[in-house]
């Protein structure tokens, strides 16, 4: 027998591979089935590696009204008024370690500080897609970088893909597991203090907003995705997710190819359909 459907008042949802494919937009399907839950009352916000300069055009075109989490969990902001909630970022002892470190192997790390971008040199073209550094300001340091005195929410590196799986784990021991480390993309490593997490931070945020977990829902397709899937009361992979994070979800949804965020809400938040508890 079935037991009653769960009802949702938040919904978090990851942004690159979730809420909008390689090209960046937001199907007419998925905005709409997100203007329906907003107006049913649910809160709808995004939880994503970008900054505060990145997704508010999303949050803009979205009308979403919840504070969002950016930095891979170590920051909350207002999106409206970029008022900040929450932050928790590397300390700045620690992130002259980890540039050092990164510099003196030949590497470009980029350092993200509120909405501003620190690094030795122009940023690599290969990395401003993928991090989102669209209205950010960006700080020209030279030398200076390895002196970097501020304590960001996040740094970035560009690697090779094949090498990517040794980096992390020499990042891991230089810094004695004192950060967390994800890989968005094979190439790009992002780092963040060690207890800033998608999902801590959603933790954060609900009770922030008196909602109990069991009516969280989370959507992602990363692997920095699992743990907020984990946490909340239904978690929910996109097809298009490795099978990694398949495995530890609620629900598998359709790829974003074909509008599977969009199916989601539309089945369990605007149907009331909650067929995982059956």
């Amino acid at each position: 027998m079935a037991t009653p459907a769960k009802t949702f008042r938040l919904v978090a949802m990851d942004l690159d591979g979730t809420l909008a494919g390689p090209d960046g937009v937001i199907s007419a399907r998925t905005r709409d089935a997100i203007a329906r839950a907003q107006a049913r009352g649910v809160i709808v916000t995004l939880v994503t590696g970008r900054t505060l300069p990145a997704v508010r055009p999303k949050v803009i075109e979205l009308g979403l009204t919840a504070p969002v989490i950016l930095c891979n969990g170590a920051s909350i902001y207002n999106a409206n008024d970029g008022h900040i909630l929450f932050r928790r970022p590397i300390a700045s002892t620690l992130s002259r370690k980890i540039i050092r470190f990164l510099r003196q192997a030949k590497l470009s790390p980029v350092a993200f500080v509120d909405d501003g971008l620190y690094s030795a040199q122009t940023i690599s073209p290969n990395i401003s897609p993928r991090s989102g550094l669209a209205g950010m300001r960006l700080h020209i340091l030279g030398v200076a970088f390895e002196r970097f005195a501020l304590a960001p929410e996040k740094i970035a590196v560009i690697v090779r893909a094949n090498h990517a799986r040794a980096w992390v784990k020499k990042l891991r021991a230089e810094t004695h597991g004192k950060i967390s480390l994800t890989r968005p993309y094979p190439t790009l490593i992002e780092m963040t203090h060690r207890y800033a997490s998608k999902g801590r931070a959603l933790g954060w945020l609900a009770n922030h907003l008196k909602i109990p977990r069991r009516q969280v829902m989370a959507i992602g397709d990363g692997d920095n995705d699992m743990d907020m899937i984990q946490w909340a009361g239904m978690g929910v992979a996109m097809g298009n997710a490795p099978a990694s994070v398949r495995a530890v979800s609620d629900y598998v949804a359709d790829s974003v190819e074909v509008d599977g965020l969009a199916k989601v809400i539309e089945r369990f938040i605007l149907d009331g359909k909650c067929d995982h508890d059956t």
